[in-house]
């Protein structure tokens, strides 16, 4: 599904695609290495606080993509070969990732506050907390820190899918169906996203989950190749734009409410507290008496896998 860029996008937005889908690839392993790290090591601290500094490059980077967007290409014509439907869908994608990436830092500091931890931005300097330490502000934004990340996984796996519809259809594929740097974006937080299932227990089953996801890809693209499909076909608009993108936004809605439910499915948290509150005298760190134990739901192969790892 590879394809020149086409020409028609700013050098600012090409720019700050590319930087994005670099970093974000970046972000994303480093997503999956610190859980993974042994909490006694100084080495997780050090990646916690690398995580923050590159979400907060990343926010940057978002701001003035997004920017960018809303004064040079808000209401751009359908170009390259794709019908105005399809056009208006790989942007739409496009936006409400880098709306998501957006979210995630904010959800981020606020997770952080109100976890009443320091936040430190690498080893450059540390930020001092804007909010009093709270539960309940800890548990809804560490459910929707983590809920943003299932909704991007559910976007990048409908922008590969997009991908190669566009491609087998209109021979344009990963890198000229979407905005600069989207595609590749996609595809490297796909890559990251085979390992990181694939390698719970070990890393040994990651290097060939990665090679089937990518051998997928290129038979795609192969395929897509063969037909020789790669010409621009005339534009004939179906239904008018406005309908299309209310079309767009509404199937971008059902896809992050699916992404949403992320966290539940697989961790069994929610986003406030849930059950009885048990209190006790003010001072008491111990009970006398070993506390019930109730099993709540049957353990998941996910929620056993977490307890052999810890």
């Amino acid at each position: 599904m590879n394809d020149a860029a086409a020409p028609f996008w700013g050098k600012g937005a090409v720019r700050a695609g590319w930087a994005l889908a670099i970093l974000y690839f970046i972000q994303s392993w480093m997503t999956i290495t610190l859980p993974r790290t042994d909490k006694t090591l100084p080495l997780r601290e050090e990646l916690r606080n690398w995580h923050v500094l590159i979400g907060c490059i990343l926010l940057a980077l978002v701001l003035y993509r997004l920017c960018y967007w809303w004064r040079h290409e808000r209401g751009m014509a359908p170009v390259g070969g794709l019908r105005p439907g399809l056009f208006n869908w790989t942007r739409t994608l496009a936006v409400t990732n880098y709306l998501l990436l957006l979210s995630l830092p904010i959800f981020g500091f606020l997770f952080a506050w109100g976890g009443g931890t320091m936040v430190s931005m690498g080893p450059l300097f540390q930020l001092p907390a804007l909010l009093p330490e709270s539960y309940g502000l800890w548990l809804f934004a560490g459910y929707f820190h983590s809920g943003a990340g299932f909704m991007l996984l559910i976007l990048n796996l409908a922008t590969l899918l997009t991908a190669a519809y566009a491609w087998l259809r209109y021979g344009r594929g990963l890198l000229s169906a979407f905005p600069p740097g989207f595609g590749a974006q996609s595809l490297l937080a796909m890559t990251t996203t085979s390992w990181a299932m694939a390698t719970f227990k070990s890393n040994d089953p990651g290097p060939a989950a990665v090679a089937r996801f990518l051998g997928m890809v290129a038979l795609i693209w192969l395929i897509g190749w063969a037909l020789k499909r790669r010409r621009a076909e005339s534009v004939r608009p179906a239904e008018p734009l406005g309908k299309l993108k209310r079309v767009s936004a509404l199937a971008a809605i059902v896809l992050i409410g699916v992404g949403s439910y992320g966290p539940y499915a697989m961790f069994r948290v929610t986003p406030w507290p849930m059950g009885e509150v048990l209190a006790g005298p003010p001072g008491m760190t111990s009970h006398g008496a070993p506390m019930l134990r109730v099993t709540a739901w049957e353990p998941t192969a996910f929620d056993t896998s977490v307890a052999m790892e810890t």
